[in-house]
């Protein structure tokens, strides 16, 4: 599971553009996600919401693994067009988030 966390109101998304699995020791999965917040004026669901997305990996052998999740993140407008306008947010470091665990 890949999650934002509890935010206020609705409009934040995540999408997982990509996922390797590198055969190394331990096994490294990459993910490259997207994270989309609502710009200011953009209509969102007042509701607390925990936006997630499970992905199924299958079932692992015991062992070492390493999660890698490569986070670039944009802020959502409309033109005067109503179309969507996805505006990168940028940054001097790249988002990474690592974790590793050890099935036994």
């Amino acid at each position: 599971i890949i999650s934002r966390g509890d935010h206020p109101t609705g409009g934040y998304t995540i999408q997982v553009e990509s996922f390797s699995w590198l055969e190394s020791y331990p096994v490294k999965f990459r993910f490259h996600v997207n994270f989309t917040d609502p710009g200011e004026g953009v209509a969102v669901t007042e509701a607390l919401t925990n936006p997630l997305v499970l992905v199924p990996i299958g079932k692992l052998s015991p062992g070492e693994y390493i999660i890698e999740v490569h986070i670039v993140q944009y802020i959502l407008t409309f033109d005067e067009q109503g179309k969507p306008v996805y505006r990168p947010v940028m940054t001097f470091k790249e988002e990474v988030w690592k974790l590793t665990f050890i099935i036994q």
